[in-house]
């Protein structure tokens, strides 16, 4: 294939050497391009403009707080015309504490609350000194005679105190038992003062009041001789303490009536309830 001398310089066959069709082509193709793209023509008509195309809508995604120190950062994700917007921005330094405000105005009381539940008691506190003694108070009634205790063991023997004023005339003791016989229910008197009051048939041995004269530590024995049962008991205005009853428990029991105090005895021997 030989190239023409013209002003295109296009490479045309002129068949001088072994035809390919093909190739002649393709190179006369090539020059034709080339000279185009060399040679542009002129600028057409301006075309009519195309339709309008949809509205982009863009979203907001996420917006995160990145850590302080780090860069802002904006992303788009999607496609036209839908995309979503993300945003990442740092947090900021913190800032110095600023000046303390002056302190407001104070609000009204407000009310009362429920009283809460009570706590756990506390460990016991130390003793306190002992306060300053108080005025006496008035005495109070005198409350009921308690049961005897049991005798504690004797201690030793005090200085000899001075001689008291001669007491009022005792009554005198007896040395020997005197015995009664009763055959029915009775009535102590003062002549029974230290005799063994003998109940035959049963019944209720009365112990008066202190209209009867009896000294406080006045005794007297009563026993069963019969197998009817003895019953011991009290005048009105009368305390009787024993234990544990006021019956005596069978034949042949006994008990002895100590007088205490003014209207106060004890009943001290073989009883029942």
């Amino acid at each position: 294939m030989a190239t023409i001398s013209n002003d295109k310089n296009w490479r045309f066959p002129d068949y001088t050497d072994s035809p390919d069709i093909p190739r002649d082509i393709s190179y006369l193709a090539a020059d034709i391009s080339e000279y185009i793209d060399n040679h542009p023509g002129p600028t057409g008509a301006t075309g009519a403009t195309g339709a309008t195309g949809p509205s982009n809508v863009l979203s907001v995604g996420t917006v995160t707080t990145g850590n302080a120190g780090s860069s802002a950062s904006v992303t788009i994700a999607g496609t036209s015309p839908s995309q979503t917007i993300s945003f990442t921005i740092p947090r900021g330094d913190t800032g110095a504490t600023g000046l303390t405000g002056e302190q407001g105005i104070q609000g009204v009381q407000g009310i009362q609350g429920e009283q809460g539940i009570q706590g756990l008691k506390g460990d016991k506190g130390d003793t306190g000194e002992t306060g300053a003694t108080g005025a006496t108070g008035a005495t109070g009634p005198q409350g009921e005679q308690g049961i005897q205790g049991i005798q504690g063991i004797q201690g030793e023997v005090g200085a000899t105190g001075a001689t008291g004023a001669t007491g009022a005339a005792g009554q005198d003791l007896v040395s020997v038992f005197t015995i009664a016989q009763k055959y029915s229910s009775y009535t102590l008197v003062s002549s029974d003062l230290g005799k063994l009051i003998e109940m035959s048939s049963g019944g209720t041995v009365t112990i008066p009041t202190d209209s009867e004269i009896f000294a406080i530590g006045s005794t007297v024995d009563i026993v069963q001789t019969g197998s009817s049962q003895v019953t011991i008991a009290a005048d009105t205005g009368v305390t009787v303490n024993s234990t544990p009853g006021l019956k005596l428990r069978a034949q042949w029991s006994s008990a002895t009536l100590i007088k205490r105090g003014n209207n106060l005895w004890v009943a001290l021997g073989d009883l029942s309830a």
